[in-house]
C-alpha cells in the first residue's frame, strides 16, 4: 500500500489522501483488526475491516486513522449483530 499523508489536523494526528487508499467490497483497503475474545472451550475472533476499520472519512478526500484507546462504538457495530449468552457467563 502507497497510502500518501496529508497534513493533520486536531485533534487526530493521522490523516491520508483517500485517494490512494484502494477500494475493497468492504469499503477502503486498509489493515485488518482481530479482537480475539479467549474462552475455555474455543476462542473467538471479530474481525474488523472495510468500513468498520479505525479510517474515518473527515472531509473530502481526506480520511482519518483514529488513535486512541480502545473504544468498539458505533462505527464499528455497524452492520454487526452481538449475541451475549448471560445465562452461561460466569
Amino acid at each position: 500500500m502507497k497510502i500518501k499523508r496529508v497534513e493533520p489536523t486536531l485533534p487526530f494526528n493521522e490523516f491520508f489522501d483517500s485517494r490512494t487508499i484502494r477500494n475493497s467490497t468492504t469499503g477502503p483497503a486498509v489493515p485488518v483488526i482481530d479482537l480475539v475474545l479467549h474462552s475455555s472451550s474455543r476462542d473467538v475472533v471479530w474481525r474488523i475491516y472495510g468500513h468498520n476499520s479505525s479510517m474515518v472519512n473527515v472531509k473530502k478526500n481526506v480520511m482519518s486513522k483514529i488513535r486512541t484507546s480502545i473504544v468498539i462504538g458505533g462505527h464499528q457495530l455497524e452492520d454487526n449483530l452481538l449475541e451475549f449468552d448471560l445465562a452461561s457467563s460466569s
